[in-house]
């Protein structure tokens, strides 16, 4: 038991933090949404700056955290993060999506929200 407590701890502790950024004026370790989803390990959270044009469409297939520039509430946003569409796959569940403009989110189940 404790073996398996140690190595579920082990495996939060090297989570990583990927930022992504379209925006020429703030950098970020991928351009692009997807290029970070590829890239990222299950549970890693993902990073994303505000910028005039969309992100673009996702597909998400594993447990991550991405958070968009509208996110924390006490700051003033004056650029959102926006996405297009989103398909959350197989292996997505329990992924925490939060600060987005998003235009559709399609579940592996079929079912769609729009305008979120």
């Amino acid at each position: 038991m404790t073996f398996a407590a140690i190595f579920l701890l082990a495996g939060t502790l090297f989570a990583a933090t990927i930022n992504v950024s379209n925006n020429p004026h703030i950098p970020g370790q991928n351009y692009t949404l997807q290029g970070a989803i590829d890239s990222a390990a299950t549970g890693d959270t993902i990073l994303v700056a505000g910028s005039g044009v969309s992100y673009g469409t996702a597909t998400i297939n594993k447990k991550l955290t991405i958070y968009g520039a509208g996110y924390d509430p006490r700051k003033d946003v004056s650029v959102p993060s926006t996405i297009g569409d989103i398909f959350l796959a197989n292996g997505a569940s329990n992924t925490v999506i939060a600060g987005f403009i998003i235009n559709q989110v399609t579940y592996n189940t079929g079912n769609i929200a729009n305008n979120i």
